[in-house]
C-alpha cells in the first residue's frame, strides 16, 4: 500500500497534493474492511459508494463528498493510464448521482414496519424463521426459489427480485447462468421473454461471481441489465440498481438472489447480515432440492432396473419356454393325420409368442438403457451405432451446431433411433445401415436408412408392433415420422421435430 501511494505522490508533484490524504483515508478504510492491503480493483465500484455513503452517514456534506470524489477519481485515473488498472470503475459506474440525504438514508435503515430497533430485529428473525419452515416444508426446487423471493421481498419492503443459478458444469443456454425464480418484474424486463436478464455477457454480480469476489451480501450495486432494459424500453418503473446475494453453502457457489430497488440506497449492517443469512439458507435449500431430485432420478433406474429383472426372469422367460413347447408341438405334428387341421393353429400361436417375446426383449432393453447419462444425444448416438448387437456396419453422420436440447427430446430421439437399427437388423436383414442427425436452428431431422429387404408400407407385416411405436414417440415429441419402403429396395425412415426451449 505505501509504495503504491508513494508513487502515486511523485506523479503529483511538483503540484500541490489536494487528493493525497483523501486517498489515505480511503486506502486505510478499505484495508480495515477487507482485512488485505489496498490495491485497486476494477471491481471497486461496490466498496467506493459504501465508502462514501459511510461519510455521508457520518456527518460529511456534499462539498466534502464531492471533494473525495474527485480526489478518488483521480487517483483510479492515475492507476487506469500507468497500467495498474485494467479497467476504471469510474468509467464504467456513475458515481456523480445526487446523494440521499441523511433522512432518506434513515429510513432505508429503518425499512422493517416497526421503529423500535428490538422490534425490527424481532420482525427479521420471525421473518427468517417463517422462510426456514417453508424451505424445510418442500424439497422442490421452485416452489424453494418462489418462497424466498415472496419472503425476502416482504421484509425488505422493496417490489422486484429475482434469482440466476449458476451452472458451470451444464452446457450453457445461452450461458452458464439461468433466471430461474422472479417477482415483480417491470415491463422492461419482461420485454422478449425476459431477455435483458437472460442474456449474455455477465452483469457485474455474475462477473464478481466467477471472480471468487462475491462471498457475502454486499450493499446496492448499480446494475448494467437494469440500465439496458431502461434504455431499450424506457418502462423499466424507475429501477437501476439492486443489492446482490450469493447463495452459498459449505463454500459452494449455487447462484445470486438480487433484490432490486429505484434509490441508490445504502444497506445497514442489519440488512446485510439478513441478507447473508437468507443466502446461506437457500443455498442449503436448493442443495437438498438438487440432491432429492437426484436421489429420486437413481430411485427411479433403480425401479427400472428391477422391473426389467423381472421381465426378463418371470415373463420374457415363461414366453420362451411356451414358444418351444409349441416348437416341440409343431414337430410331433407332422406325423399325425390331423396335422392339416391343427397345425395352423400352432404355428399361429408360435408367431405370437415370439413376437410378445421379442416385446418383453425390446421392454428390458429400453428399461436397462441409460445412454444420455452425462452424455449430449450426439454422443450417444455416436456410441449408440458401434454397438456389437447390429451385427452390420452403421455409420452416423452428424450435422448442425451442437446445442443444449430439452431432456424428453434427446431420450425419445435416442429410442427411435434404437427402435429403427432394431428393426433394420432383426427384420430387413439389412447388411448396411445410416444414421443421420441433422441439427437445425429451430428442428431436428433423425434419418435411418437401410439396404435391407423392404416391404410394403401399405401393408405392414404382422408383428411389427416397433413401427407403430416409432410412429407414437414421434407424436409424443410433437414431429412427424415419414417412411418411405419398397420389396428389395431397403427403408429409410425419417422423424423431424420442433426443438423448443421447454
Amino acid at each position: 500500500m505505501i509504495s503504491l501511494l508513494d508513487r502515486y505522490t511523485k506523479s503529483l508533484t511538483p503540484s500541490p497534493k489536494p487528493h493525497l490524504e483523501r486517498v489515505r483515508e480511503y486506502a486505510a478504510w478499505y484495508q480495515a474492511r477487507h482485512q488485505t492491503p489496498f490495491a485497486p480493483s476494477p471491481s471497486d465500484d461496490v466498496d467506493l459508494r459504501t465508502y462514501l455513503l459511510e461519510l455521508r452517514v457520518s456527518g460529511a456534506g456534499r462539498i466534502t463528498l464531492k471533494k473525495h470524489l474527485t480526489a478518488l477519481q483521480h487517483f483510479y485515473g492515475w492507476a487506469t493510464a500507468t497500467g495498474r488498472l485494467t479497467d476504471n470503475p469510474f468509467e464504467q459506474y456513475d458515481f456523480n448521482r445526487p446523494f440521499l440525504t441523511r433522512d432518506q438514508i434513515r429510513r432505508r435503515q429503518d425499512a422493517a414496519p416497526r421503529a423500535h430497533p428490538h422490534e425490527r430485529e424481532i420482525a427479521r428473525l420471525r421473518a427468517l424463521n417463517r422462510l426456514a419452515e417453508h424451505l424445510n416444508r418442500t424439497t422442490d426446487l421452485q416452489s424453494t426459489l418462489n418462497i424466498t423471493l415472496d419472503t425476502l421481498t416482504d421484509i425488505m419492503g422493496l417490489p422486484t427480485a429475482w434469482i440466476f443459478l449458476w451452472r458451470p458444469d451444464e452446457p450453457p443456454h445461452p450461458h452458464d447462468f439461468t433466471l430461474d425464480a422472479a417477482c415483480g418484474l417491470p415491463p422492461g424486463l419482461e420485454y422478449r421473454q425476459r431477455l435483458f436478464l437472460c442474456d449474455p455477457p455477465d452483469c457485474h454480480c455474475q462477473s464478481l461471481l466467477r471472480a471468487g469476489l462475491l462471498t457475502r451480501a454486499v450493499n446496492v450495486v448499480e446494475c448494467t441489465r437494469l440500465q439496458d432494459a431502461a434504455e431499450a424500453q424506457g418502462d423499466n418503473r424507475g429501477l437501476r440498481f439492486h443489492a446482490s446475494v450469493p447463495l452459498l453453502t459449505d463454500g459452494r457457489v449455487f447462484g445470486i438472489l438480487n433484490v432490486a430497488t429505484e434509490e441508490w440506497q445504502f444497506l445497514s449492517a442489519a440488512d446485510l447480515q439478513l441478507l447473508s443469512a437468507v443466502g446461506a439458507q437457500v443455498g442449503v435449500a436448493v442443495e437438498r432440492a438438487r440432491l432429492f431430485a437426484q436421489r429420486a432420478e437413481w430411485g427411479a433406474v433403480e425401479e427400472r432396473n428391477r422391473l426389467a429383472r423381472e421381465i426378463h426372469d418371470t415373463l420374457a422367460q415363461g414366453l420362451a419356454a411356451i414358444a418351444l413347447q409349441l416348437e416341440t408341438a409343431d414337430a410331433l405334428l407332422e406325423a399325425s393325420p390331423e396335422a392339416a387341421r391343427i397345425r395352423p393353429t400352432v404355428q399361429n400361436a408360435l408367431t405370437l409368442t415370439r413376437a410378445n417375446l421379442e416385446e418383453a426383449r425390446r421392454s428390458v432393453l429400453d428399461l436397462r438403457a441409460q445412454p444420455l447419462e452425462g452424455k449430449t444425444l450426439a454422443e450417444a448416438l455416436a456410441s449408440l451405432t458401434t454397438q456389437s448387437e447390429w451385427r452390420v456396419p452403421v455409420r452416423a453422420t452428424l450435422t448442425g451446431p451442437p446445442r443444449p436440447l430439452p431432456g424428453r427430446l434427446e431420450v425419445g430421439l435416442y429410442r427411435i433411433a434404437q427402435e429403427a437399427l432394431l428393426n433394420a437388423t432383426r427384420h430387413a436383414h439389412a447388411q448396411h445401415i445410416t444414421l443421420q442427425l441433422r441439427t437445425e436452428s429451430t428442428r431436428l431431422q433423425l434419418i435411418i436408412t437401410d439396404d435391407g429387404t423392404g416391404f410394403d408400407p401399405a401393408h405392414l407385416p404382422p408383428g411389427r408392433y416397433g413401427l407403430i411405436g416409432l410412429n407414437e414417440r414421434a407424436k409424443l415429441l410433437g414431429g412427424t415420422l415419414k417412411l418411405e419402403s419398397s420389396p428389395g429396395q431397403g427403408t429409410r425412415v425419417e422423424v423431424s421435430v420442433p426443438i423448443t426451449d421447454h
